[in-house]
């Protein structure tokens, strides 16, 4: 039986002051139309495109002034990064399955604009984002996930994004690390591994064996993309590093 890749991929761990529930709204018009669905984090908020991830951060230390009393006129400043990928062109998007919550949208005075009965989901896969690798983001406990589904025959070579609106994108420690205005997003050192079934009297209690993949970042020019060692392609790889949001700007803890 062909067994899919599977390349798990930029767990985007959101660490702040607290964990919170990732709640992936669907867009019915409240945003832009290559939006598909959209995701708060604690200092802003991601839209998943069909083929970016659109990171928009604010400066909370001036929501923090007004909380704390301060008179005011608060400005609250912005910095947007797209994470766009090379390439990508997905089919459709398939929701994993829907909560109960359901969220409505009117935003000024162009009903056009706005969102009525817009779903949740638990998890969504773009369907062969690029050609034979399905993109399914996720939600792991409290974190964002996501992974990418390779399947026989395709190559993960076509993995391949850029960054626009980053100050500064560099390699550092295996880190891929992006400095913006208020803070950096950083990928932590990529974890790749094989899930080897074991046959016959190998197999015993232990049906089948965990066998790391050497995996790492490769930057050329402003291309990001994936360097992986030998594997078995015929079983799944996942590729599994840490996305982390860190601010410079405080929080309303400061």
């Amino acid at each position: 039986m062909r067994k899919a890749l599977l390349i798990g991929c930029f767990g985007m761990l959101v660490q702040f002051g607290l964990a919170q529930v990732v709640h992936f709204i669907e867009n019915k018009g409240q945003w832009p139309s290559q939006v598909k669905y959209s995701a708060a984090t604690e200092n802003g908020r991601t839209f998943f495109e069909n083929n970016a991830f659109t990171h928009h951060f604010f400066d909370l230390s001036e929501i923090a002034k007004a909380h704390a009393g301060k008179e005011f006129e608060p400005v609250i400043r912005g910095h947007v990064i797209r994470q766009v990928f090379r390439n990508a062109h997905p089919e459709r998007v398939v929701a994993d399955a829907f909560q109960q919550t359901r969220y409505n949208y009117f935003l000024g005075n162009d009903p056009s604009k706005w969102g009525r009965d817009c779903r949740e989901a638990k998890g969504f896969r773009f369907q062969n984002y690029f050609s034979g690798i399905h993109l399914h983001m996720y939600q792991n406990e409290f974190f964002m996930k996501y992974d990418w589904e390779v399947q026989p025959g395709a190559s993960p070579a076509q993995i391949q994004w850029t960054y626009e609106g980053g100050d500064d994108v560099r390699i550092e420690d295996g880190r891929l690390i992006v400095r913006t205005a208020f803070g950096e997003i950083v990928e932590q050192v990529p974890i790749a591994y094989q899930i080897i079934p074991m046959e016959g009297e190998a197999a015993g209690n232990n049906p089948a064996l965990k066998v790391r993949v050497e995996c790492s970042f490769v930057k050329n020019g402003n291309v990001i993309s994936f360097r992986i060692g030998k594997y078995n392609p015929r079983y799944p790889l996942i590729i599994d590093p840490e996305l982390i949001f860190s601010s410079y700007s405080g929080s309303f803890d400061d």
